[in-house]
């Protein structure tokens, strides 16, 4: 994938022949620059990487702007194979302020689209504040601290295919997974009544997500989905997703206190998974209570990775579904 700009820079993939001019522009960095994307060189270890048959990465794309012999800018993509890569940027120093980072996010953007990507990740020094401004206009949301201590950021595609239609599902041992009706007002109630403290603490601290739920029961809300689990005439699991206008939206899961340990909440989980997936999306993203360590247990074995710290201050978490295999 290649492209040229109005002003003439062109924006194509790494060449065999390129590391001279890689090298070149990690060498022209200021201090600034060095500081807040190239600390300790690491930046400029993984962009050489690329020369070297033995580093070179799969599933790793780099992309160099170039103009008059130099290379004026950098933009990379990492695990191409899932469907939220990584990303990362660099514009040359004496091009900056000149709208090359946009056209360089809107490449990548474009690039990761084009992979079936359902959006983008990346993290930033936290004193980048000119970086952050734009990432903030290219549509991306500050979403919490890196495990790494910096700055994380996500873009999230639209959902292709948000009016799939809902479906029940049966478990084995009877178990049956369905939207919210507008009869269950009572039911879902008494879930949130049986509460133990522990799980008060974890899941329903101040309320919130009894609240939350019992929205659902007067105006509702927008982009937001409600399911619950039942048998015997109990509410027996609660999950939801919000923000499904996008490939990746927010989910949210509790267990009736009688039956954790028998792999409900995994049931609940793949269920969110198919439902995503028959909405065309590609991705999950939670956070739960830093303490909540049966929870991360779970999460962790259904593929999701802790990518940081929430503005809330819980644990943030990620899952990533594989894309197709089509990369041209």
């Amino acid at each position: 994938m290649t492209r040229t700009l109005d002003n003439g820079i062109i924006i194509r993939p790494f060449e065999d022949a390129d590391k001279a001019l890689v090298t070149e522009f990690f060498d022209q960095m200021g201090g600034e620059t060095r500081a807040l994307f190239n600390s300790n060189g690491w930046n400029r270890e993984n962009a050489l990487s690329y020369f070297d048959p033995e580093t070179r990465k799969e599933n790793f794309e780099y992309y160099t702007a170039v103009k008059d012999g130099l290379m004026v800018g950098y933009v990379f993509l990492w695990e191409t194979n899932t469907s939220v890569p990584d990303m990362g940027i660099c514009v040359r120093d004496n091009c900056k302020g000149l709208h090359l980072g946009r056209d360089l996010m809107q490449f990548i953007i474009d690039r990761a689209k084009k992979l079936g990507a359902s959006g983008l990740q990346l993290t930033t020094h936290l004193a980048n504040a000119r970086a952050q401004a734009l990432y903030a206009r290219m549509g991306f949301r500050r979403f919490g601290t890196s495990n790494g201590g910096e700055a994380q950021y996500l873009l999230r595609f639209d959902t292709p295919n948000q009016a799939a239609q809902r479906v029940n599902r049966t478990l084995p041992n009877g178990v049956v997974i369905r939207p919210f009706a507008k009869e269950d007002k009572a039911f879902v109630n008494a879930f949130f009544d049986q509460m133990g403290g522990e799980t008060r603490a974890f899941f329903n601290g101040n309320d919130l997500n009894r609240n939350f739920a019992n929205l659902f029961f007067g105006e509702g809300r927008d982009n937001t989905e409600y399911y619950l689990a039942e048998k015997d005439g109990a509410m027996v699991g609660y999950i939801f997703l919000w923000d499904t206008h996008t490939a990746v939206p927010w989910l949210g899961i509790a267990v009736h206190e009688g039956f954790k340990g028998q792999h409900l909440g995994r049931d609940l989980l793949q269920y969110l998974f198919d439902r995503v997936k028959d909405m065309e999306g590609n991705g999950l993203l939670l956070t739960t209570h830093l303490a909540n360590i049966r929870a991360q247990a779970l999460y962790a074995r259904m593929g999701f990775e802790r990518i940081g710290t929430s503005n809330s201050g819980e644990a943030l978490y990620l899952r990533r579904f594989c894309v197709k295999e089509d990369k041209k």
